[in-house]
């Protein structure tokens, strides 16, 4: 129903406009951003019933401890060594991406609109949500951190850490790209 109305949704909530629909909203969302839109209307009830019924943030094997609670002070350091680390890693995805031109053509080419779209929001909301994430984790210092220590010539990194964390975001890089395709 959401993506056979779109135009009229869109126009009822004053959602932005995208360059690409030429100054006016599109009547149905449809191809890929149809299947965009069901993915995203699956996905957010199953996020709500994993924090709101399983509770799954609480669980000990998340790494977060609630009941403790830094100080900002305490660990802007390390949360921003981790945002360098992880805006580091987003430019080395988007750098193989603009290298490997297949992704810009075919299939991939609505992955790469959507990557677009994505990235100011991400990039911008990536600082309070680390910030306020290092106050409650155990261990602050993950393979972002490492990442990021590297790369402003610290003394205290782990080599095997930071090789994790670009293995991690490598398959991340490669799937989400896929997958959005």
């Amino acid at each position: 129903m959401v993506a056979r109305n779109f135009g009229l949704i869109a126009q009822a909530i004053n959602f932005p406009m995208l360059a690409e629909f030429g100054g006016k909203y599109p009547a149905t969302a449809d191809g890929p951003y149809s299947a965009l839109i069901a993915v995203t209307l699956c996905g957010l009830p199953m996020i709500a019933w994993s924090i709101f019924k399983d509770k799954v943030h609480l669980r000990p094997s998340t790494g977060i401890n609630w009941s403790q609670k830094h100080s900002v002070a305490d660990v802007l350091d390390d949360s921003i060594i981790k945002i360098a680390g992880i805006w580091a890693t987003w430019a080395l995805i988007a750098g193989i991406y603009c290298i490997l031109r297949f992704y810009w053509r075919d299939a991939y080419l609505f992955s790469m609109e959507i990557f677009q779209f994505a990235i100011i929001p991400m990039v911008l909301l990536s600082v309070p949500y680390i910030i306020w994430l290092d106050r409650y984790l155990i261990n602050r210092r993950d393979g972002s951190w490492h990442f990021g220590a590297w790369l402003a010539g610290r003394d205290d990194w782990d080599g095997q850490e930071i090789q994790h964390h670009l293995r991690a975001w490598a398959v991340k890089g490669f799937f989400t790209a896929f997958m959005i395709s």
